[in-house]
């Protein structure tokens, strides 16, 4: 289960999901007439997101490696393995995921980096944790 996504980006809104069936929907614009779509309110960009967290490929064309949001990390609690984890991915970084929490149970253990003392695991490992 996704239980939240944040981001370091000021303008991100946090999503946080319950148990059972979570729907994203979009405010209607007060005087906005039956035929004016909700477009534009993120929900194709939540999936995308979502996406991108679970380790699909970050082009070099992707929206997170874009001048406006390649220094920006986003951020999922997760259950992997029967438990909550924290996994954070960059466009700048595209290839490796900071992870915080209980992975003692993952047939790939994160590396701690040296100079910031963070686990980290390459996007490929983490696509292997969870297949597993």
């Amino acid at each position: 289960m996704i239980h939240r996504i944040t981001s370091d980006l000021p303008s991100f809104k946090a999503l946080k999901f319950r148990p059972g069936l979570n729907i994203l929907l979009a405010e209607k614009s007060p005087g906005a007439g039956d035929r004016q779509s909700r477009n534009g309110a993120g929900k194709s960009s939540l999936v995308e997101l979502i996406h991108f967290l679970m380790g699909s490929k970050c082009d070099p064309d992707s929206i997170f490696r874009s001048s406006a949001l390649i220094e920006t990390s986003f951020s999922m609690q997760v259950d992997v393995a029967g438990k909550v984890v924290e996994v954070t991915r960059s466009g700048s970084k595209p290839s490796a995921l900071s992870v915080l929490g209980d992975f003692s149970a993952w047939p790939i253990a994160p590396s701690t980096q040296r100079r910031t003392g963070r686990e980290v695991l390459s996007n490929e490992d983490w696509k292997a944790v969870l297949g597993k």
